[in-house]
């Protein structure tokens, strides 16, 4: 073989190299890597530790949350507007997720399986879907109620949370930084009418001796036998229950409830992969896994409720509009400052 012919196959088989060195380019470039989907929640760590295996294992892909009070999500939204961080929002009530839909924080976004979950619970407007229902009542210490009030039945009505014997023994959250709170305040505007509301809840004030900041903590302080009282939702009871500690749930009449819900952030950096995760939360794998591991009831009814609650057609549930408890929202949060938050300052 000559020189020439030498260099002319030499030249033949770098060409082939670099046109194959091109086309997986190409491959790669017409197939971009899967992205990691970001999540801002208020969910508790377990669970999402939990969420984050079986959604690798069930889809291949990965999530990341970053968690934070339900309540902060709006403000942190609006400071990235201009460059949004986050793909999705899950865990805000049903009532917070319409501020983030009047605000144009997230997108709107018809899941292919949101039919398979009830009107009830998801936006008619599409921009947010229920993925939990949350159940607010009063849950008890048995063992310090015993001790503290012998022979008394416990509180089964919102009214029965008045008993001046009750007087530094109760902890509810504080609405201004708690759904939870938010939740029993409306619930009670929403069964007395605004006004006796009002009267209701300053009257309670005389017998609740702190509103923490977080929906799980009265609850957990009450498990802990540092209260005897205390207004929580039946979830976050449940799983005190569950760790064995002596406490009780009661669902009173016209008890307070709300939705924990999913949205798509709008502008997100990964919508692709923000849709794939909200269709996988309202699976019925992802439902089970949520009940399971939160004590929360679903929102399919082909998912078994936690044997640990009640049924929901059992309970008798106040009645309101999330739209318009969101539209107040601000007005209400201000007046209950007003009223009660400033003075329960130094409880």
């Amino acid at each position: 073989m000559n020189a020439v012919t030498a260099r002319t196959r030499l030249t033949l088989a770098a060409l082939a190299a670099v046109c194959a060195l091109l086309a997986v380019s190409a491959s790669s470039a017409a197939s971009p890597e899967i992205r990691t989907v970001l999540v801002y929640t208020p969910l508790h760590e377990i669970s999402l530790a939990s969420m984050t295996r079986v959604y690798y294992t069930s889809t291949g892909h990965s999530v990341e949350f970053v968690r934070m009070p339900a309540t902060e999500t709006p403000a942190r939204l609006a400071a990235e507007r201009s460059r949004p961080r986050a793909d999705v929002v899950l865990g805000p009530s049903g009532a917070l997720q319409e501020i983030l839909k009047n605000r144009g924080l997230v997108e709107r976004y018809l899941s292919p399986v949101r039919h398979e979950i009830a009107p009830a619970y998801r936006d008619p407007d599409n921009y947010w879907i229920g993925t939990t229902i949350q159940v607010l009542g009063i849950v008890v210490n048995v063992d310090r109620f015993r001790k503290e009030f012998p022979g008394v039945r416990f509180p089964r009505t919102y009214d029965d949370l008045l008993d001046a014997r009750y007087r530094g023994h109760i902890v509810a959250s504080n609405p201004t930084t708690s759904i939870a709170g938010f939740t029993f305040v409306i619930a009670q505007i929403s069964r007395l009418g605004e006004e006796r509301a009002w009267e209701y809840l300053a009257a309670l004030d005389r017998n609740v001796r702190a509103y923490p900041t977080g929906s799980s903590i009265p609850p957990n302080a009450v498990a802990a036998g540092e209260f005897a009282i205390g207004i929580a939702y039946a979830h976050d009871a449940a799983l005190v229950q569950s760790e064995g500690r002596p406490v009780r749930f009661l669902y009173p009449p016209k008890a307070g409830w709300d939705l924990g819900t999913v949205s798509l952030v709008k502008g997100a950096p990964n919508p692709d992969g923000g849709q794939r995760f909200i269709d996988w939360l309202l699976s019925r794998r992802a439902q089970d896994l949520m009940t399971k591991i939160s004590l929360a009831y679903p929102v399919r009814i082909d998912v078994p409720i936690p044997r640990s609650v009640t049924a929901l057609k059992e309970l008798d549930l106040v009645a309101y509009d999330l739209k318009i408890i969101s539209a107040h929202r601000n007005r209400v949060l201000a007046e209950w400052t007003r009223r009660i938050g400033n003075n329960a300052a130094g409880k």
